[in-house]
């Protein structure tokens, strides 16, 4: 059988552009999904690299002198400005939304940071031989915004010697240096009573002044926050936080920040504060001893709760771990789409499920009827295919109660959209379950705690007509929150994340 030779191109052609598209497929996919790092030229976006102790520890003594293990993690920009991230230790699966990206057809730009870490150690080393690469990492425009107020991307190089931490930014496109800080290595004596031991005794732990300042996560919720304090507050202001934010409360203040983690008395102080069930006018004589006239608190100190109950347990000898337990959105367990079931009486009802994974292993059940809430379809279960406990069955018998940053309603109308107008924001996609008094070791109500009045007092009274929350929780009256940094506001509270409360009393 006889082929033309135009038949014959055809074929070939044919037979080609479809080994190029196989193989096309096939590099695709492996940069997608591959099991393994890419190199630097297949990585569409190198996001963290940086270097570690091995075994790290916050209490070596001599940092350059450990062993070292290279940390990597990365993240693919895909098509939408969806964010593949991979960690150092194994491959985490999980797309983000980033609001910027590099490009809106990837790859984009392919960044380079042995560049970037090159130039940064030889603008350093000349000066510091010690000095190490300590983390890279690409910024995010909008946090490029506060620092340079160009939304564009950057990168971080961080540098530490013997004495002294540095930071280097640079322009991504031009590799243009943007400006370069030196801080401090400075000794922090943290009591081990934040930790293990509750015997006083106190350790040196080597604080580094420019990770908490150049905090990207930190920064993009409490910019805003910090901003206010700096504008609006007089200079002889007092703030009290907690210690892990001494650094960035200070520096991009200005104020006097408490507690100073290098105070133990300070830290036990404010521990106490925010674990206590104590009456208003005891707490604000707490308050007005060590002159804090501005309060933040923060979405971040729900889970940091347990260590701020043992640290002021500790002292009485009690040292117990009653914290806050969160229950965030579980969508891939939850039934958004509504479906009909046979009530008791006999007629149809449509219901959404949704589900809540609580931090204790523990799931909050909310069945949402005809588009309908009560308080009477609300369980608690051990397993989500364990039998349901109601929640008022439940709450009479603990004293426990679930509150939220925002309303109820907006936590579970925002769950209901999770397909559309989704706010994956853990200010709109949890509770928090508060152990009742016959779940503590000494019989307290953590719902009493005064962080708890304080966080979740602007929608308290909804929950607690709701039946979710104890109907006894006293709000504060002599400490207000600031206006503007109201929970359903983006500015000031980046959603209620930070909040910022003034001292009236």
């Amino acid at each position: 059988m006889k082929i033309s030779i135009r038949t014959a191109f055809c074929l070939f052609a044919l037979i080609l552009l479809l080994g190029i598209a196989i193989l096309g497929g096939i590099s695709y996919l492996g940069l997608k999904y591959t099991d393994k790092y890419p190199d630097d030229e297949k990585a569409y976006l190198w996001y963290t690299v940086g270097l570690e102790p091995e075994g790290y520890s916050r209490n070596i003594s001599n940092w350059s002198a450990s062993p070292k293990s290279r940390v990597v993690s990365y993240a693919y920009i895909e098509e939408g400005c969806k964010v593949r991230e991979y960690g150092s230790d194994e491959k985490n699966e999980y797309a983000l939304n980033y609001s910027y990206c590099l490009s809106k057809e990837p790859p984009g730009i392919v960044l380079d940071p042995e560049r970037f870490i090159g130039a940064a150690l030889e603008r350093v080393n000349k000066e510091d031989p010690s000095a190490q690469l300590k983390k890279f990492e690409y910024m995010l425009p909008e946090i490029t915004k506060f620092y340079f107020g160009k939304e564009e991307p950057y990168v971080l190089v961080c540098l530490r010697g013997n004495e002294r931490e540095y930071v280097v930014f640079y322009e991504t496109g031009t590799g243009k240096e943007e400006e370069f800080l030196e801080e401090p290595l400075l000794e922090y004596p943290i009591c081990k009573t934040t930790a293990e031991s509750n015997d006083g005794r106190c350790t040196n732990m080597r604080f580094q002044l420019g990770e908490m300042v150049h905090n990207q996560a930190l920064l993009q919720t409490w910019q805003q926050a910090l901003d206010w304090i700096k504008e609006e507050t007089e200079p002889s202001a007092v703030i009290q936080t907690w210690w892990d934010y001494y650094a960035l409360c200070s520096v991009k203040t200005g104020r006097k920040c408490i507690p100073d983690p290098r105070d133990a008395d300070q830290i036990d102080a404010a521990a106490a504060f925010y674990m206590s069930d104590i009456i208003e006018d005891e707490a604000l004589e707490a308050l007005h001893k060590n002159g804090a006239k501005y309060i933040i608190v923060d979405w971040d100190l729900v889970g940091k709760s347990p260590a701020l109950r043992y640290i002021s347990s500790s002292k009485a000898g009690i040292a117990n771990y009653s914290g806050y337990i969160s229950c965030t959105f579980s969508p891939g367990q939850s039934a958004i789409k509504p479906v009909s079931r046979i009530r008791p009486d006999t007629t149809y009802s449509m219901f959404s499920t949704l589900v809540y994974s609580c931090s204790n292993g523990r799931y909050l059940i909310f069945e949402i009827e005809n588009g309908r809430y009560s308080p009477k379809e609300v369980y608690l279960s051990q397993d989500i295919n364990h039998p349901r406990i109601p929640w008022r069955e439940w709450q009479k018998k603990s004293g426990a109660s679930i509150l939220g940053v925002q309303t109820w309603k907006d936590i579970l109308g925002n769950c209901l959209n999770y397909t559309e107008g989704y706010l994956n924001l853990p200010t709109y996609t949890s509770f928090v379950y508060l152990p009742g008094e016959n779940e503590t070791a000494n019989g307290e109500n953590t719902a009493e705690y005064l962080l708890s009045r304080l966080y979740f007092g602007e929608h308290l009274e909804e929950y607690k007509q709701a039946e979710l929350a104890d109907s006894g929780i006293e709000p504060l009256q002599k400490i207000r929150l600031v206006p503007g940094f109201e929970s359903a506001k983006r500015n000031n509270s980046y959603y209620g994340y930070v909040k910022v409360f003034e001292v009236t009393g």
